[in-house]
C-alpha cells in the first residue's frame, strides 16, 4: 500500500477550514470534518484510482470530502501527494487543478 503525505500547502489549507467550521458551525461539525477527512485519505489509500481525474490536469485527481471541500492528489509509484484542500464555494471555477 502506498503511503500519504500532504504537502506543506494541503497543510496549511485544512487550517483555516477546520478553524472556520469549528468557529462558525460548531466543533461536532468540525470533528465531522476531520473525521471525513481521515476517513478519504484511508480510502484513497486503499483504492488510489477511486476518484475522478481533474478536468485541468489528469494526473491529479478530485476527492470531495464534504459538500463544500474538495482535495486534489496525485498518485506515484511510491506514494499518494495530498496537493491541495480547496473549499469549492470560493472561486469554484479557479480552481488549482
Amino acid at each position: 500500500m502506498r503511503q500519504t503525505v500532504l504537502t506543506d500547502t494541503a497543510k496549511a489549507d485544512v487550517e483555516p477550514i477546520t478553524r472556520f467550521v469549528g468557529e462558525n458551525v460548531s466543533q461536532k461539525a468540525k470533528i465531522n470534518f476531520l473525521t471525513a477527512f481521515a476517513e478519504r485519505l484511508l480510502l484513497i489509500e486503499k483504492i488510489p484510482f477511486l476518484y475522478q481525474a481533474s478536468d485541468k490536469n489528469p494526473d491529479v485527481r478530485r476527492c470531495l470530502i464534504h459538500k463544500h471541500v474538495a482535495c486534489y492528489y496525485k498518485v506515484k509509484d511510491d506514494l499518494i501527494l495530498i496537493l491541495a484542500v480547496v473549499d469549492t464555494r470560493i472561486n469554484p471555477d479557479n480552481s488549482p487543478y
